[in-house]
């Protein structure tokens, strides 16, 4: 039974992660996606006394429909999270509670919260519409481009910080500025700094809204000039984030997951630690059924594992399978420029460069024998 229990366990984390790559997965995100999108429209809907005079009870429903879905997600969510790779390896309690301090964990609750709010204090649903709307960022935990943006703000943190205490700082002398330029002409407008820093942080922000405008001529000098500064300073932080969204984005695509890399054989065991250390150091390769991997006769260093898929290699007029987790080439194999392979299946290979993987056996020694024993393994016994 307990066995049973697992494996039910392993295949709901499967499905709320799209692991499993079935239609049962696509259908689950979809379904999800759909729901937050319907719900965030119908809490928007909610605000607007016509549309609830109307369709109020439809809204009610959409509402219950979604409280319902979104708290079994949560449970579900929490009751599998002991399958985490890298989490797992804490324990069940500590894998639960891991995945709640984490940031998909909290924007599950946040789906979750108005119901908590309402059945704890007695308020009316519609009065936290606002609140619901929240559960738009669980779209995140969908798309790739919300994960990669927020990664790319997380990385430059440090230099947005230093972009924000440059505005502030021209903000402040612009506010300054403006203030001795108009004080005595403008005083109920710019008769304190305060009150010019409102004027500098529209001009700066180019939002310019009109209410508040420099009379005098020197004011203007001073305006035009804080104009001009403003479209610099907001070009710092546009470029810093740019750039980096750029490039986690090259870096999803071809960078190996924490996920991906820990349920390989090969680094079975190795705590959560070792295994972030490794991801800067393993690529993916994804290649559709009868592409070419590897052409004949052509020499390859890198160790190649097989992630998903299957592969086929033709080596010495003999043609072999393989499947998950088996692997072929590295500086171990000598004889893997006699290899040709193609790929049977859609598969996605895992690659460690020559240099990088020498790198990693002199930091992780046990990887050698592991390699050694995995290359030698005979296909298809990848899970032995």
């Amino acid at each position: 039974m307990e066995g049973a229990g697992r494996r039910l366990r392993r295949r709901t984390y499967a499905l709320l992660e799209r692991e499993a790559h079935s239609p049962a997965a696509t259908a689950v995100h979809g379904g999800l996606v759909a729901l937050v999108i319907i719900n965030v429209i119908a809490a928007v809907c909610e605000t607007v006394p016509s549309v609830v005079a109307r369709h109020g009870t439809l809204l009610e429903r959409i509402e219950t429909v979604s409280l319902v879905v979104f708290v079994a997600e949560f449970m579900a969510r929490l009751w599998a999270a002991p399958e985490d790779p890298i989490r797992g390896r804490l324990g069940p309690l500590r894998a639960r509670l891991a995945w709640l301090r984490s940031g998909a964990g909290i924007i599950d609750f946040v789906a979750v919260a108005p119901f908590v709010l309402a059945a704890l204090t007695g308020v009316d649903l519609r009065v936290l519409a606002l609140l619901r709307l929240l559960r738009i960022l669980k779209i995140a935990r969908y798309s790739p481009g919300f994960r990669s943006l927020i990664e790319a703000i997380r990385i430059e943190r440090h230099a947005l910080a230093a972009c924000i205490a440059i505005l502030g700082v021209a903000v402040l002398i612009a506010a300054t500025a403006m203030y001795l330029a108009e004080r005595d002409v403008q005083p109920e407008r710019f008769g304190t700094v305060p009150d010019a820093m409102w004027w500098a942080v529209a001009t700066i922000t180019t939002v310019g809204y009109g209410d508040v405008v420099p009379a005098s001529t020197l004011g203007r000098l001073i305006g035009a000039a804080t104009m001009v500064t403003g479209l610099v300073m907001l070009a710092l932080p546009v470029a810093i984030i740019a750039t980096s969204f750029a490039r986690v984005i090259a870096r999803n695509e071809f960078v190996a997951s924490s996920s991906m890399v820990a349920r390989m054989p090969l680094f079975d065991g190795l705590d959560a630690a070792a295994i972030l250390d490794l991801l800067p150091s393993i690529a993916t390769r994804t290649y559709d059924a009868g592409e070419v991997i590897l052409p004949k006769g052509e020499a390859v260093r890198a160790l190649h594992l097989v992630a998903r898929g299957e592969i086929e290699l033709e080596r010495a007029r003999k043609r072999v399978r393989f499947g998950p987790g088996e692997a072929f080439g590295g500086h171990h194999d000598d004889t893997a420029a006699t290899l040709a392979v193609r790929a049977v299946k859609r598969s996605r290979l895992l690659v460690v460069q020559e240099h990088d993987l020498v790198e990693l056996c002199d930091r992780l020694p046990e990887l050698t024998e592991r390699i050694d024993a995995l290359i030698a393994r005979e296909p298809g016994m990848a899970g032995a």
